[in-house]
């Protein structure tokens, strides 16, 4: 954080400020210090000061502990009580769908911000095959133990899933079009839902689906296909991005990465409530070959067939069968 005061003498009128304060001066004792137009500058700088928490009143708790962590001085300088920040994102759930470089980036950055529960489920289509061994099984030189043994879909699918703050799936080897079901699966139980593609050296997040909030997923998977003078062909490969991963999924390890750890800074704004997600309401591109890092906003569409004020909630449960490629209907 970074507080500018600017004009003549500027210097020594902070350097009376700060070294009352460092005397242990009360705010009206500063003031006192100053007069005429100058009393007015003191006034704006002592609320600055205090507004952003860089001068504290002795009867106010200290905020922190001495000798903070890099992340509660990040929260900090963003506005929020690290304390508070820490209480919101050790009670969060989250579910990440996908055992893959993004995933395995993300759910590292999500543990290491704070998030109390992240599981990890591996389900088959938005698996890496790279990173499983021989038997079929995730392989423990692939999948960092310190992220925790990834549940099998079979087994998350019968769990309670209503206390659950994100759904996030994600995919290293593209397949948009694989997001459309998890999005209607998230938005059917009033999840909020993420996705994270990398798709042909380009990273995609969000938007982030906040039930009765703002845009889908499927709002923005429709605006992209009324822009697309090919839409059948371009798409074509992405329901069936699993099955090409061996030829298509070309990436430097610093593109998953990177996608991975922007998405976790995303989630903890959404959790954490220190800040607002970039990701409600928009699709952001991330190009680290270009490089360059596009927020293209998505505006609801209102006859959405997943989020559209018409659109029927259904309660009837997705089986596992619905999530095989070409097993669901496309909405558009």
């Amino acid at each position: 954080m970074e507080l500018r005061v600017g004009g003549s003498g500027a210097y020594e009128f902070v350097l009376t400020v700060l070294d009352a304060a460092a005397r242990g001066s009360s705010v009206e004792d500063i003031r006192e210090l100053f007069d005429g137009a100058t009393r007015s500058n003191a006034d704006a700088l002592l609320e600055q000061l205090e507004q952003h928490r860089l001068l504290l009143a002795d009867d106010e708790p200290d905020p922190d502990p001495p000798w903070e962590t890099p992340l509660e001085l990040f929260h900090w300088s963003a506005g929020a009580s690290p304390g508070e920040v820490a209480q919101q994102l050790a009670k969060a759930h989250i579910a990440v769908i996908g055992v893959n470089e993004v995933s395995a980036a993300l759910v590292s950055t999500l543990r290491a911000a704070g998030i109390g529960t992240v599981e990890v489920v591996n389900y088959p289509f938005l698996c890496n095959l790279r990173m499983l061994d021989e038997s079929g099984e995730v392989s423990v030189d692939s999948w960092p133990a310190d992220l925790g043994v990834p549940v099998a879909y079979d087994e998350w699918s019968e769990k309670d899933r209503s206390g659950l703050h994100c759904l996030v799936a994600t995919s290293d080897f593209g397949g948009l079009d694989l997001m459309r079901v998890w999005n209607r699966y998230s938005l059917e139980r009033d999840i909020p839902f993420l996705p994270v593609v990398l798709q042909d050296l380009v990273g995609y997040v969000g938007p982030l689906s906040v039930p009765g909030r703002a845009a889908c997923f499927e709002c923005a998977y429709l605006r992209q296909n009324a822009n697309l003078d090919q839409r059948e062909e371009m798409r074509s490969t992405e329901p069936l991005a699993f099955f090409g991963q061996g030829v298509t999924a070309a990436y430097h390890p610093a593109l998953p990465a990177a996608l991975g750890q922007f998405a976790a800074l995303e989630i903890s704004r959404l959790l954490g409530a220190w800040g607002s997600p970039r990701v409600i309401g928009a699709l952001i591109e991330v190009d680290l070959l270009a490089p360059g890092l596009v927020c293209r906003p998505v505006l609801k569409l209102p006859r959405c067939p997943v989020c559209g004020e018409a659109s029927a909630r259904s309660t009837t449960e997705i089986f596992g069968r619905t999530f095989l490629p070409g097993t669901h209907e496309p909405h558009g």
